[in-house]
C-alpha cells in the first residue's frame, strides 16, 4: 500500500512538473513523465543495457542511425546524443505522440521522426497491439484481426532510400513486433551493399507454430551476407543457434555485423 502511494505521489508530482528528470549513459535528460517508471528504470541500466552499449559502439559523429519501431524513444534520444541524425519511424499514435513529446522536451532538432510503418508493401495498414493498452510496445501489423485497431500509413524500405538519401548509415534496430519476417527480404539489396550493422529484434511466437522455424531460416537466408551473429548479450552464436527450436518459440535480439 505504501509503495503503491509513493507511485501515485511520484506520478502525480512529474505529470505537474511537466517532464521527469533522468540521466541515461551520462546524458542528462527530460522525459515525458507518463512513463516515468520506464525511463527511471532505463537510466539505472535495468532496461536492455546491451541496446544502448550497441548503439555507443556503432554510432560516431558523422553517422546515421536508423530506428524502425521507436516506440516513446529510448533508443533514439541515446542516438541521438552520438551520431549526426537520425531517422526513426513509429506507426503506433499513441506512442507516436510520447516519442514527439520526448524529442521536443530534450530539442533534438537532428532527429526525423515519422508516424509511418516501413513494411513489405505500402498502403494503409491495420495494427493493433498484442498487448493490453495502445503505445505499450507490442503494437503489430501481425495484429490486424483484433476488435480494436489503428489504419497507418506503411511505406517500402526502398522509397524511404530513394526519398530520404540517408548517408553514411552504420547502424539499423528494427523492433517490429513480428513484420521484420517480410520486410527484411526486402532489405536485403540495401544491407548487402552497405553493410551497416543490424540489431533485430525476431518475435516468431506471434506466428502460427507451424512456420516459425521456416520463417527464422528465410530469415536468415536474408541475411546470409553477414559474417557474424551475436546474441542479445552481444555473444557470438552460430547459425544453428539462430535456427534452433529454441530461437523460434522465443522473443530474441540478435546483432548481425561485419565485425
Amino acid at each position: 500500500m505504501v509503495l503503491g502511494f509513493v507511485k501515485s505521489a511520484g506520478r502525480a508530482y512529474y505529470r505537474a512538473k511537466g517532464y521527469f528528470p533522468a540521466t541515461i549513459r551520462g546524458n542528462d535528460f527530460k522525459l515525458d513523465p507518463y512513463h516515468f517508471a520506464f525511463w527511471s528504470a532505463a537510466s539505472q541500466e535495468r532496461w536492455e543495457p546491451s541496446t544502448f552499449d550497441v548503439i555507443t559502439k556503432y554510432l560516431s559523429p558523422e553517422a546515421t542511425y536508423i530506428d524502425i519501431g521507436a516506440w516513446i524513444g529510448p533508443t533514439v534520444l541515446h542516438a541521438a546524443k552520438q551520431c549526426k541524425q537520425v531517422y526513426c519511424f513509429e506507426p503506433d499514435p499513441t506512442a507516436l505522440r510520447f516519442l514527439n513529446w520526448n524529442l521536443d522536451l530534450n530539442e533534438l532538432h537532428n532527429v526525423h521522426a515519422l508516424g509511418v510503418a516501413v513494411a513489405a508493401e505500402a498502403g494503409l495498414l491495420k495494427m493493433a497491439t498484442f498487448g493490453d493498452n495502445p503505445g505499450d510496445s507490442k503494437t503489430s501489423l501481425l495484429q490486424n484481426e483484433a476488435q480494436y485497431f489503428v489504419h497507418v500509413l506503411a511505406i517500402t524500405w526502398a522509397d524511404f532510400i530513394q526519398k530520404a538519401q540517408p548517408e553514411n548509415v552504420s547502424l539499423i534496430k528494427i523492433d517490429t513486433e513480428g513484420a521484420e519476417f517480410d520486410l527484411i527480404p526486402t532489405m536485403r539489396e540495401y544491407l548487402e551493399d552497405n553493410r551497416p550493422a543490424l540489431f533485430l529484434s525476431t518475435h516468431a511466437p506471434y506466428l502460427d507454430e507451424s512456420k516459425r522455424m521456416d520463417a527464422m531460416a528465410a530469415l536468415l537466408d536474408a541475411l546470409s551476407f553477414y559474417p557474424n551473429i551475436y546474441d542479445e548479450f552481444l555473444k557470438p552464436i552460430g547459425r544453428d543457434e539462430f535456427l534452433s527450436r529454441k530461437a523460434s518459440e522465443e522473443f530474441g535480439t540478435y546483432l548481425f555485423a561485419d565485425d
